[in-house]
């Protein structure tokens, strides 16, 4: 959402007063810019822990516009310990987190919401230095640990389709003996559900995703020790976990670390490969389920001999899709790197970075109008979370004394709505509906303008 006062008779605009009657009716009257032209990402400040130590984000999720929470960790006297972040419509701050112990090792990998009165967060503990899955619940007030079925595991994603049917993926046991591990809340309680392991001395399922209470997907990577990483999926059909052939890029390491679903039969999978130069770097790696089988699709890499990688992936729309992570730089460092789905082809978009490494870890979105993306930047390594705001107006204009025109910015190829009020204390009225074009921009043409004294603008998607 995004409120723009056009002034009707000289009120002040941007510390100018702009004449509007000494003009031809039919010359256009641009007054000052409202913001930057175009869509795009920009850097929000984020609060962290610890001034002096590390303070990283890793997992994202958005019960509304004015309730998305963001997940990590950060250092305290050597110990990893729970971070949690909440956005309140206006600001990030801080919220009170519980862990295994002052003197134990807490971080959290993953969030989801189902509403803003139930939330799951995942990762890892330790209680008596032994790992354990470290799961989290938010009720609406307080954030508090809920038992997990097992210990000595790790967990990385998680994934609710209501509040009695949520699951959690990782990895149990130790290198050379780990098997997946997949659990589900009921309601009431955790539970370890049967899930297969390829044979190999290290598997993981980083990522999990449902479409529906028939319909989920976990994605991670395996290996058996003397051979390069392999690609791993594995699916729930409402009654079992089965494994589903994946396809692995052709030379080097395989790691899809990231998983979302548009619909049942169109779905994303991210991470990365070895790519077969001299010196392996690694290439981003998207994976795409039609409804019959994952095949590779098309990605783009930074240009040069960089290391790429992505981390996380969501969809609005089959044709708007956002997946994040970064690229290596070898003469300025880490950079950020997120890439759009428009229903044709990925591509690399603009995105800032602060300090001299950045990293991006999950992104999620609150509608196809605003997203967000979670990580961290090098300044002893503090947060770094970054917004998308599709809605912008780029310049009002005003032909003759009724008329006035604004040149917007919205979601491409959805309809846009353009409220008014008369003040900002006045609820705002749909003024017309407008669909924007692939480009996402769209012109609207106010007729009755200069009937009101002073009128106010907001740019929404419905």
């Amino acid at each position: 959402m995004v409120r723009h006062n056009l002034p009707t008779n000289r009120e002040n605009v941007g510390g100018q007063r702009p004449s509007l009657t000494t003009r031809e009716p039919s010359t256009p009257i641009t007054l000052p810019s409202t913001g930057d032209l175009g869509p795009g990402w920009s850097v929000t400040e984020s609060p962290n822990a610890s001034a002096s130590e590390q303070d990283t984000l890793s997992g994202a999720a958005c019960a509304s516009p004015t309730e998305c929470w963001a997940v990590g960790s950060y250092e305290s006297s050597g110990y990893s310990q729970t971070l949690i972040e909440k956005w309140d419509g206006n600001s990030w701050t801080i919220f009170s987190s519980p862990n295994t112990g002052s003197n134990e090792f807490s971080a959290l990998k993953a969030v989801t919401c189902i509403s803003a009165s139930q939330c799951w967060a995942v990762g890892s503990g330790s209680i008596d230095g032994f790992r354990t899955p470290l799961l989290e619940q938010w009720n609406g007030t307080v954030w508090s640990i809920v038992s997990s079925a097992v210990i000595r595991a790790d967990l990385y994603g998680v994934a609710c389709t209501s509040t009695t049917n949520c699951w959690a993926t990782g990895s149990a046991g130790y290198y050379g003996s780990a098997r997946t591990l997949i659990e589900h809340w009921d309601g009431n309680s955790w539970t370890v559900v049967s899930s297969p392991s390829p044979t190999s001395v290290f598997v993981v399922l980083r990522s999990i995703t449902c479409a529906s209470t028939g319909e989920c997907w976990a994605v991670g990577s395996y290996t058996n020790g003397s051979d390069p990483y392999l690609t791993l999926i594995e699916h729930w059909d409402g009654n079992s976990w089965t494994i589903v052939p994946s396809p692995n890029a052709p030379s080097g390491s395989n790691d899809l670390i990231g998983v979302t679903c548009a619909a049942t039969s169109n779905c994303w999978t991210v991470g990365e490969y070895q790519s077969d130069t001299p010196n392996l770097f690694q290439q981003t790696l998207v994976e795409h389920w039609d409804g019959v089988s994952w095949t590779i699709a098309a990605s783009p890499n930074t240009s040069g001999m960089q290391r790429n990688y992505l981390y996380s992936v969501t969809c609005n729309f089959t044709d708007d899709c956002w997946a994040v992570g970064n690229y290596l730089n070898e003469s300025i460092g880490n950079q950020t790197l997120i890439e759009h789905w428009d229903g044709a082809s990925w591509q690399i978009v603009m995105s800032p970075n602060r300090g001299q490494d950045n990293y991006l870890y999950a992104v999620a979105c609150v509608s196809a109008a605003q997203c967000w993306t979670v990580g961290y930047y090098y300044a002893n390594t503090a947060t770094l979370i970054e917004r998308y705001n599709a809605l912008k107006v780029a310049s009002i204009a005003r032909l003759g004394n009724q008329h006035v025109v604004l040149q917007c910015y919205g979601v491409p190829n959805r309809v846009n709505a353009v409220k008014v009020s008369p003040d900002l204390d006045s609820p705002f009225t749909l003024l017309s509906s407008v669909v924007a074009a692939a480009d996402g921009t769209f012109q609207f043409e106010d007729v009755d303008a200069g009937s009101f004294a002073s009128r106010f603008y907001e740019l929404s998607f419905p």
